[in-house]
């Protein structure tokens, strides 16, 4: 089960990451971010089926493996040339278009 949830997370990925990066930043330092990313959701993933045990580490790099992957294969072949990832890119956490301040009424 948690396989079919890290393939559907795979493709969530990217548009995630898109968001949270900004274009300026380098090459490596956005790759460490999908691999956070990737981790993090592996993580959950491993949670929610297994629970916490120190035993679960095979299958957090099992769920990381496949997320990271099939991110990669997704961005690369699908979305990164998209308008959604643009926009995402341009709007995200990592942008400089991002209000600095919220203002709530």
């Amino acid at each position: 089960m948690s396989v079919t949830f890290s393939v559907i997370a795979g493709v969530v990925v990217p548009m995630l990451v898109s968001f949270l990066k900004s274009k300026a930043w380098s090459t490596q330092v956005k790759q460490l971010v999908a691999i956070a990313v990737s981790l993090v959701v592996g993580a959950g993933i491993t949670f929610i089926d297994n629970g916490v045990s120190v035993s679960n580490w095979q299958d957090l790099l099992a769920n990381f493996g496949v997320i990271f992957t099939v991110a990669n294969v997704w961005y690369g072949q699908y979305f990164g040339n998209t308008a959604l990832n643009a926009k995402l890119e341009s709007s995200g956490v990592g942008s400089s278009t991002m209000p600095s301040e919220i203002d709530f009424p």
